[in-house]
Formats: C-alpha cells, sequence, structure tokens
C-alpha cells in the first residue's frame, strides 16, 4: 500500500492520482502511484503537490484563484484524466493528472471542492455580509434558552437560524470547518447542513457541552480562544463570544 505523503501542511483535498506530461500535443502517463494534495494557506495561492513512490514532492504547482482552468478530459476513453490550465497565451500551461482511485464514486466530489478552492473569495467591503450579527445571535440565545436552565449545544447548532445561516454561504464556513476535519474527509459545502447532523459530529458536540458546564475546562477554553470568562456552559460561552465582537467605546 502507498504510504500518504509527509507535506508541510495538512492538505485540505488528497487523492491518489499519477502525472502525465504532455510533449508535441501528446500527453504521456507516468505509471508510478502517487499522490495529488492540494494545500491552502489562506492567501491567493492553492499549492497543488504530486508525490510520488520514491518522493513527498515531485512537483509542487502553485495555483492562483480565479485564474486556473479545471476539468476531466471527456474525450479520454482509457481512464479519468483532470486537466488544470494555467495562465492564458503563450503563457498557458497545461498540467495532465490521472486517478488512480479505482471507484469513481468521489470524482465529481474531488472536481467541486478544486473549483470552490480556486474560487476568489467574495469581497467584503463590496458585499454586505451575511454573518449573523450580533443582535441577531442575541436574540438566537434567548428565543432558544429558559431563565433557569442551560442551552444544548446540538439544538444550537441544529436550529433554524443557525442552518439559514450556513446554507446562504456555505463555502464560506465550511472553509473555517475543514482545517478542523480528520484527513481525507471532504465534505462538499452544500451539504454543511447535513455533514452537521453526522454521529462524530454530535458527539463532538456532546463533548465540547460536557467541557462548558465543568468550570475549570470552561476557564481553559475561554482562554484558548482569547475570549472573557462570562459564567459558564453554553450560553456564557456564546456570550463570551458576544463580548468579545463588541468593538470598545
Amino acid at each position: 500500500m502507498l504510504p500518504q505523503p509527509k507535506l508541510r501542511k495538512t492538505p485540505f483535498l488528497q487523492f491518489r492520482a499519477g502525472k502525465m506530461t504532455y510533449v508535441n500535443k501528446t500527453v504521456l502517463a507516468d505509471k508510478r502511484k502517487g499522490y495529488l494534495s492540494f494545500i491552502d494557506d489562506g492567501a491567493d495561492i492553492i499549492e497543488l503537490i504530486w508525490s510520488s513512490e520514491s518522493s513527498d514532492t515531485d512537483l509542487s504547482l502553485p495555483l492562483k484563484k480565479g485564474e486556473v482552468e479545471v476539468q476531466f478530459v471527456e474525450k479520454c476513453t482509457t481512464g479519468r484524466v483532470l486537466l488544470f490550465k494555467t495562465g492564458k497565451g503563450t503563457n498557458q500551461g497545461l498540467h495532465f493528472f490521472w486517478l488512480q482511485d479505482k471507484s469513481t464514486e468521489k470524482d465529481s466530489s474531488y472536481l467541486e471542492n478544486i473549483k470552490a478552492a480556486l474560487t476568489p473569495k467574495k469581497d467584503s467591503s463590496t458585499t454586505a455580509p451575511r454573518t449573523i450579527q450580533l443582535a441577531e445571535l442575541q436574540k438566537l440565545i434567548s428565543s432558544i434558552s429558559s431563565s433557569s436552565n442551560d442551552i444544548s449545544l446540538r439544538k444550537l447548532m441544529h436550529s433554524t437560524k443557525i442552518t439559514e445561516a450556513l446554507l446562504e454561504e456555505p463555502d464560506f464556513y465550511y472553509d473555517r470547518i475543514k482545517g478542523h476535519l480528520s484527513e481525507n474527509e471532504i465534505w462538499n459545502p452544500k451539504d454543511i447542513t447535513k455533514e452537521l447532523k453526522n454521529p462524530h459530529i454530535t458527539r463532538a458536540l456532546d463533548v465540547i457541552e460536557t467541557a462548558l458546564k465543568d468550570p475549570q475546562a470552561y476557564r481553559a477554553l475561554c482562554r484558548e480562544n482569547n475570549l472573557p470568562v462570562c459564567g459558564t456552559g453554553v450560553i456564557g460561552f456564546l456570550y463570551a463570544i458576544v463580548n468579545s465582537m463588541r468593538k470598545p467605546t
């Protein structure tokens, strides 16, 4: 079995693939087994890395967001080939890779995730923010809590208001979630509300809720996230977030 490459950072997407060489309008396959990995450093560049059996980094290709076309080569009938077009005119580069997974089940998901990552984020200075505002968050807390009891973190995450916010801008929220997912775990951003109901996610919510109800663990979580200590429990943690977001007067 081909071991996974050791890279400088955990990729947000990684799958089995081989490199191909484009010479004189002919594409030749490198028959070595390998991995195609994608790393996002949060800037405008996605790093594509091809790793072979003998090296963790045989090829490192910077892909500038908004300036790369990626597609499957439909004319290829002997395999599944991904084509990355970089640059324009005389500076255009063609980069081919052939998928080595036996199953084709995740092919469309791979392509969707690559395209989503290569799409530039909207400029927040010219677009109205669609995240939940402070007043909305406070109303949300009040609507699902009582005067004497704490609220359920799972109930909060599955509430109508949170669901609406996630569905309005799934790519925005998935971009912040993906760094906390396990290796090779891939979500379609459009399915984010469905994925948040997966058993391992709900278990994680229960673990966090239990920690928030323990005063010592609660204070530790606040320190780790640079939040003021406001009571305990889920409500206390949410109000700590609210207070940290307030602009100083």
